[in-house]
Parts: structure tokens; C-alpha cells; sequence
């Protein structure tokens, strides 16, 4: 197997995403020390200017995210909506891939990611998906 400069630039994102990961962890500790000392100068039970800024912050990120990937997975609900029956994995990425342009690196945090935005996407099997085309009844008996 040949180390090509995409898989060398592939890897390179994966590492940028994991530091900022762990930089986003590290100011938010810092974040938190901030806020408990605040209180204890202040004699607050909580400082409400820092939390709304910290909370804001925070939706911000998600925001940002979603934004990100919301055409992938509208390619992979669109693809999933045209199959009736589980499609696995692999050949989901590869219609995703080609449809959407962007490749997919991790193609199970991808489907979590999906599943927990649209909950009618599922996984019957182990390597496998489907979107669930039943009515959901929401009224309570």
C-alpha cells in the first residue's frame, strides 16, 4: 500500500480536527476555573453575562458544523429514501461520495451523526442502513 499525498493530506485533517478538539476542551476548563472564581469574588450563585456568552459560543460551534456536512446528509437521506430495503455501509459511502463530491472519512461517526439528527434513519443490521418510511404516531394513548 503506497502512502499517496491525499492520504497524507487525509491524515493531516484528521489530526487538525482531533487538536481542535481538545483545544476546544481545554478552553472550556478554562473557561469553567474563570466562571467558579467570578463567583466566588462575586458571591454569586452564578454570573449570568459569562454563561449566556458561553452558551451562545457553544450553539455557535454546532451551528457551524451542521452547516458543514447538511449536504451530505441530505444526499444520504435522499439516497436512503430511494431504497426500500437496508443498504450497507460501503455501498451508501460510495453513492454519497459520488453524488455529494465530498468524501467521507469516517463513515460511522457520519451515520451516528445522521441518526441523531434524523431519527427515522436506522441501523437493522451491523453495516447497515435504512430509512424508516413509516408514519410516526405522536399523539399519546
Amino acid at each position: 500500500m503506497t502512502f499517496t499525498e491525499r492520504k497524507a493530506l487525509e491524515l493531516r485533517l484528521q489530526q487538525l480536527e482531533k487538536s481542535e478538539q481538545e483545544m476546544a476542551k481545554l478552553f472550556q476548563e478554562e473557561r469553567e476555573k474563570i466562571f467558579t472564581r467570578l463567583r466566588e469574588l462575586d458571591g454569586q450563585d452564578t454570573p449570568s453575562v459569562s454563561l449566556n456568552y458561553s452558551k451562545q459560543a457553544v450553539k455557535k460551534q454546532q451551528s457551524n458544523a451542521a452547516k458543514k456536512n447538511s449536504p451530505t446528509i441530505e444526499t444520504c437521506l435522499r439516497i436512503l429514501g430511494h431504497h426500500n430495503a437496508a443498504i450497507s455501509a460501503s455501498d451508501l459511502r460510495k453513492e454519497i461520495e459520488k453524488e455529494s463530491g465530498e468524501k467521507i472519512l469516517n463513515m460511522t461517526q457520519f451515520m451516528k451523526k445522521v441518526m441523531s439528527l434524523h431519527p427515522k434513519v436506522t441501523k437493522p443490521y451491523r453495516g447497515m442502513y435504512q430509512l424508516d418510511k413509516r408514519e410516526q404516531n405522536t399523539e399519546e394513548k
